[in-house]
Order: C-alpha cells, then sequence, then structure tokens
C-alpha cells in the first residue's frame, strides 16, 4: 500500500469506526462494514469492538484491509 499523511496541512482523510459489541454483530457483519466502508472511500478503518472475539475479528480485519487500521 501507498504511504500517507494524516494532518491539518494535508488532504482531507475519511476514517470509518466499525466495531462489534457484546449486544450485536459478528465477524461477518464487521468484515462487511469494512468492505463497504472502504468502497465508499474509507482512507483508515477504526476497529472499536467491546464483544466477543476480538483478537480474531481484528487479527482477520488487518490482514485482509487495503488502508491502514487502527484501534
Amino acid at each position: 500500500s501507498e504511504p500517507m499523511i494524516i494532518g491539518r496541512n494535508f488532504l482531507v482523510k475519511i476514517n470509518a469506526n466499525i466495531g462489534n459489541s457484546a449486544v450485536t454483530s459478528s465477524m461477518a457483519e464487521e468484515v462487511e462494514k469494512m468492505v463497504w466502508a472502504i468502497r465508499w472511500g474509507a482512507d483508515t478503518v477504526m476497529d472499536l469492538s467491546t464483544g466477543r472475539n476480538i483478537q480474531n475479528i481484528r487479527e482477520w480485519i488487518i490482514r485482509n484491509s487495503p488502508v491502514p487500521i487502527g484501534t
């Protein structure tokens, strides 16, 4: 992937927040959210998961995302 600069003096960047919770969502839903966010132009994605299987979800997202992932 290409290097990216994020900051006040640079082009606007779009960040998308995704993440499961203890109440709802699954790995498939989080992956679908990531795919749609990137398709619609997200430059970065933040995984804010708080539910079960956080490690598994994050590992899959990090390994398969073409954009930087934050946690």
